[in-house]
């Protein structure tokens, strides 16, 4: 945060976070054709999951955050816009 005259401050913070091998469900009992649904191959059972790392996409967050305050003698202000 930069300091300005009169008790003002102002600041830019940004941020890049990237997410890789969350854990995802793969459904393991169903017999596909293509994109479509033929049936199970234990039908003692509905879907069965495996839990395994998502590798096939991630999760990136972008963001930035502009910030200002204002300190007096008897109050203080701020203002936070984040994107």
């Amino acid at each position: 945060m930069a300091d300005l005259p009169a008790g003002v401050k102002v600041g830019v913070d940004d941020a890049h976070r990237e997410y890789k091998d969350l854990p995802a469900l793969v459904e393991t009992n169903g017999i596909y054709n293509g994109n479509v649904f033929k049936g199970y191959k234990n039908e003692a059972f509905n879907q069965i999951y495996a839990m395994t790392n998502n590798s096939w996409n991630r999760y990136v967050y972008d963001g930035v955050s502009l910030n200002a305050s204002k300190r007096g003698k008897r109050l203080q202000l701020r203002r936070a816009y984040p994107r």
